[in-house]
């Protein structure tokens, strides 16, 4: 499966050199992921998070004595730096704009040669007079690209981030304090209305859990400013000036495959990481995209997308698979063991540990003070770690192997359980490589998964698995998180799913119960109590499922579990949980009248999330019903998934809501 879209010679010399380096010795490993039945790292000091990021009961926020509100009017402006950044601007805007969600007023937005005194009544927004006035700093080497601080400063309030979009999310933190603003999707949010407040109190700091986070389904795919903003997520070209598997970016086919044939492995759809003459061409192009890219800091050397290694296109007898066969016999020699494809991650390691330092020396002089991070996978045929085990099973690195300073390596645990995190005892594999790799390398990133890609309605009971593998990743120091999902809109609790994802990565210490009742009642309204009532049965039918058949959500293609199985979901099992959204629907009815728009807005939600209970009762129990009550059905299904835009069932497109409907009507024929 492809990460991104579908799931589609003198460095011989450095390598032995390495072998004959061999010793006995390393570091034990220790439990470097915790499961979830481990407390992990303790209590973690919520003082200054946004209360409704907390997880636990809502507390006031303190206030000043003077009035930011009275009697429907206020004194107060938003206030940015002269020639702000069009960022800035949009921060500004959403403050004007849930500021008047909030309290009716719309707050007018001055430029900062019109502030007249720093502690006046002003909501700042950057680098202001207001924000260097306060004393307060924003320090990017503390806040990263993410992190913010509000400060109370006299009558005024200054929000700043490490960066621009820090900016944006501290006024979102600021709304949370001031107005208890929650931001439940892009266009579903809840505010405390009101005529009169006093101003807040707050002297508060916000650093994500994870620094960066891309946001990996329909909802935040390249989507708008606004959308992506209120999820606190960016997309993938914001952060890396290369992305994905880049590789043949790097040295396109098209252009040296021809006349450079022993630059790629024997199956020409990798490079052959060996060759020295093509890692020189290699670290040349490099260079120019980085300098093509000046407002990027990370790029990523990223492997092509198959499980074939990088080898010289010379077979078991040529200069790689001598390599790996050394490697290997020498740690055996002494008792010791390393996997074929350990040592494959131990050679594209060294690939691109070379090409790291080489452009590292060339833009200390070339671009001198310019931070530049790389990355490179941990996926298919490197996703083992390159550790050797002794004879007691303990894990250590191979000699001579750690990444430069700044490489990062992306691991990308496909094929594991999605109804349990990383480091739970049923995802052995995805456990080992978390352990293995991070001692190998200071940086991680990672590349998560969360959807079953061969069906994006079958029951995917992930929702105990975010929570805690964001706590590992923290422990772990991932600095980079990518939690693919659905990227093209299957209504299969998608929105409840980004809410957890976008939440849990910014503050993995939060409540995940607490998070999905908060977002029913909010995105569900009146119907919520039904549709959690499916939701928790549907979760203890996966359990038992797991239980009874060894039958997991997982990640990939080629594990894939087809759940439209009379065994696993009975006619009367199914029929309850229809009985549920028909109470949630009726529920619905009770805001008809009063409340036409959000009427609408929920019924439409409501039987958008009910169409996986359908999908799996009108493929398995069609004969139960008669023709126009199934047709009925089956049209209801096309119209619903029309006006939500549902398309595909699966990321390769095979399956599509129109197929699926034709061969629902042949069932009735």
């Amino acid at each position: 499966m492809d990460v991104k879209t579908k799931k589609r010679t003198r460095i011989a010399a450095l390598i032995m050199a390495c072998v004959l380096l061999l010793a006995a010795g390393g570091v034990t490993l220790g439990l470097l992921l915790k499961g979830k039945d481990d407390p992990g790292t303790g209590p973690i000091d919520n003082a200054d998070r946004p209360w409704y990021e907390t997880g636990g009961e809502d507390e006031p926020t303190p206030t000043t004595e003077t009035y930011l509100i009275k009697n429907g009017a206020s004194p107060y402006k938003i206030v940015l730096p002269e020639n702000a950044s069009q960022r800035l601007k949009f921060a500004a805007n959403e403050l004007r704009y849930f500021f008047e969600q909030a309290t009716g007023v719309e707050l007018p937005v001055i430029g900062d040669g019109e502030a007249e005194n720093p502690r006046g009544k002003y909501l700042s927004v950057g680098a202001t007079s207001v924000f260097r006035d306060s004393g307060a700093s924003a320090d990017y080497a503390e806040l990263g690209l993410d992190g913010y601080r509000v400060k109370t400063h006299g009558d005024a309030i200054a929000m700043i981030g490490g960066s621009d979009d820090g900016t944006v999310y501290s006024v979102y933190g600021y709304l949370a304090k001031q107005f208890r603003l929650r931001i439940y999707t892009a266009s579903v949010f809840d505010c405390e209305r009101t005529a009169e407040a006093k101003l807040a109190d707050l002297d508060l700091t916000d650093i994500p859990d994870i620094p960066l986070r891309t946001g990996g389904t329909a909802l935040v795919w390249y989507r708008s400013e606004t959308e992506m903003s209120r999820y606190r997520m960016k997309n993938m070209e914001q952060v890396w000036g290369l992305t994905g598997h880049s590789h043949f970016i790097v040295l396109p086919q098209e252009k040296y495959f021809t006349t450079n044939r022993d630059w790629y492995n024997g199956e020409g759809n990798q490079l052959s990481w060996i060759n020295e003459e093509m890692r020189a061409e290699f670290v040349k192009n490099l260079k120019q995209i980085i300098v093509n890219s000046p407002d990027h800091i990370y790029f990523m050397l990223g492997i092509e997308d198959n499980m074939t290694q990088g080898d010289d296109g010379e077979g078991p007898t040529g200069p790689y698979a001598q390599m790996k066969a050394q490697l290997i016999s020498a740690y055996k020699a002494e008792g010791k063991s390393v996997t074929d494809m350990g040592a494959a991650a131990y050679i594209h390691l060294l690939f691109i540990n070379a090409v790291v330092r080489e452009v590292n020396a060339w833009a200390a002089e070339t671009l001198p003070g310019r931070p530049l991070e790389f990355g490179a996978f941990a996926y298919d045929c490197t996703a083992e770690p390159p550790v050797y085990r002794d004879s007691a099973g303990r894990v250590f690195p191979i000699e001579g192997i750690q990444a430069e300073s700044n490489l990062g390596l992306m691991l990308a645990p496909i094929g594991s359980h999605a109804s349990h995190p990383f480091s739970h005892t049923s995802n052995g594999a995805s456990k080992a490589m978390f352990e293995g790799f991070a001692l190998v390398t200071k940086k991680m990133y990672v590349w998560s998964y969360s959807t079953q890609f061969s069906d994006f309605l079958a029951p995917f009971n992930a929702w105990g698995f975010y929570k805690q593998n964001y706590m590992d990743f923290k422990r772990l120091g991932v600095t980079w998180l990518f939690e693919q999902g659905d990227l093209y809109y299957a209504p299969n609790f998608l929105e409840l799913r980004q809410y957890l994802t976008s939440q849990l990565s910014w503050n993995s210490s939060l409540d995940s119960e607490r998070l999905i009742v908060d977002f029913m009642k909010a995105y569900y309204g009146p119907a919520w109590s039904g549709v959690y009532e499916y939701f928790t049965l549907l979760r203890d039918r996966m359990a038992e499922l797991e239980e009874t058949y060894g039958l997991y959500s997982y990640f990939a293609y080629q594990l894939y579990t087809d759940f439209r199985n009379p065994l696993y979901f009975s006619k009367a099992l199914l029929d309850q949980y229809e009985r549920l959204f028909d109470k949630a629907l009726a529920a619905v009815e009770t805001i008809r009248e009063s409340s036409p728009a959000e009427y609408a807005r929920v019924r439409l939600a409501v039987t958008a999330d009910r169409l996986p209970l359908r999908y799996l009762m009108l493929s398995m129990y069609y004969n139960y019903f008669d023709t126009a009550d199934y047709l009925a059905m089956v049209y209801e299904f096309r119209d619903v998934a029309a006006q939500v835009g549902f398309k595909v069932l699966d990321e390769a497109h095979t399956k599509t809501v129109a197929l699926l409907v034709d061969e629902w009507v042949k069932n009735a024929a």
